[in-house]
């Protein structure tokens, strides 16, 4: 809840669950708590916005909406340099299901352009990383099978 929202809603806590929520956090290093009179300021810590985003990449995952009839179509040149970016980035696109086509080609009949674009960056290759939308595929009938669509 300290880092949900980036300041968009005002929350409101029962006092003494935020006192003892927050001094969790700043005891874990996650945050750094000011105070001034009745309020509060909270601002998490490098290692606090380390964990956001672990938490954030570990749980990463598509929506499955009705098919809309398109294939999103994810492709990547990664340089070997880079390898372990494009480990990562093929590990984790088959962790959510995408179907792997060809070695840096992936499919998926739903929207995942947001979830790329994490993906891309959090990988640190967003300029290797290309997705495209099209209703044909020569593949069609193998995807449809695998996708159940």
């Amino acid at each position: 809840a300290a880092f949900g929202g980036a300041g968009r809603h005002r929350r409101y806590f029962k006092r003494r669950e935020f006192i003892k929520t927050a001094s969790y956090l700043k005891s874990q290093g996650l945050v750094e708590i000011e105070r001034g009179g009745q309020e509060y300021s909270i601002r998490p810590t490098l290692k606090g916005m380390r964990k956001v985003l672990d938490t954030t990449f570990k749980s990463l995952a598509i929506d499955k909406p009705k098919w809309d009839g398109k294939w999103r179509i994810v492709i990547f040149d990664i340089p070997e340099k880079l390898k372990w970016s494009r480990n990562g980035l093929s590990k984790k696109l088959k962790e959510m299901e995408f179907y792997r086509f060809q070695k840096s080609v992936f499919i998926t009949p739903h929207p995942c352009l947001k979830e790329i674009r994490f993906l891309s960056t959090f990988f640190q290759v967003a300029d290797c990383v290309h997705i495209f939308e099209t209703e044909k595929i020569t593949a069609e009938e193998e995807l449809r099978r695998c996708f159940e669509v």
